[in-house]
């Protein structure tokens, strides 16, 4: 809804409702509950116009990071399914996802400074069929994840989600990047339980979840999930949703 068809629509509610008081001759008890009922109509017209306005950004355009970490901290973890894979990383960020949606983590600022949700656009299958493939570039700029019928690009330093028909005005540029993971005995393995990967700076990372298995009090959320990064300058641990 446009700033303009909000405009319009509040007009003719508040002229309807102007021309009815005027024409209904009711008790006293009668107009307080019409009154009632019309603020309870524009209450609800501008939770709305808040609820649009929400996860926009100045342009007016509606941005993929619509919800901050620790809301998505909160979200249920169903122990079983696959951890979010990395699909990008430097000594800047790493950029990973699920069936939830591509995360991208800064390092230096130690926080989510990126999301592209994929449950409102019906992209949650990332296995099995038609499922939905992530591609992130080369260079971590940009992330395609397309099926048989939807394509997108993600703009990543924007934080900007684009449909598109097709990526031929990337081909010359997308390079796809290639990550390689680490069998568990090997020296550079960060953990015997998940999975390890080394990213384009050499670097190894893991995410892992933190949590008391043996306790089992609290529910597993993405509050727990952790990424281990391991470099020249050692080995650093950093809570993912917080």
């Amino acid at each position: 809804m446009t700033t303009l068809d909000f405009a319009i629509t509040m007009t003719n509610i508040r002229d309807e409702y102007v021309e009815q008081a005027e024409e209904w001759k009711t008790p006293k008890f009668g107009r307080s509950m019409i009154y009632v009922k019309v603020a309870s109509i524009f209450l609800m017209v501008g939770l709305l116009g808040a609820l649009l306005f929400r996860g926009k950004n100045q342009d007016g355009l509606m941005g993929p990071l619509s919800v901050s970490a620790e809301e998505l901290g909160m979200e249920e973890y169903t122990f079983g399914v696959a951890l979010p894979k990395v699909i990008y990383g430097d000594d800047n960020i790493v950029i990973m996802y699920d069936f939830r949606g591509i995360f991208v983590y800064d390092l230096s600022e130690e926080k989510l400074v990126g999301y592209a949700d994929f449950r409102p656009i019906n992209m949650t299958m990332i296995q099995g069929d038609d499922p939905t493939f992530v591609e992130a570039s080369v260079d971590g700029k940009y992330v395609k994840f397309y099926n048989s019928n939807q394509r997108y690009l993600y703009n990543v330093s924007l934080n900007e989600l684009e449909s598109v028909d097709d990526y031929t005005e990337i081909d010359d540029v997308f390079i796809p990047c290639s990550i390689d993971t680490v069998s568990y005995n090997d020296p550079n393995s960060l953990s015997m339980d998940y999975e390890t990967y080394q990213v384009n700076d050499g670097s190894f990372v893991a995410v892992i979840l933190d949590y008391d298995f043996a306790a089992g009090a609290e529910m597993i959320r993405y509050k727990n999930m952790h990424l281990i990064r391991e470099s020249e300058d050692g080995k650093q641990e950093y809570i993912i949703f917080q």
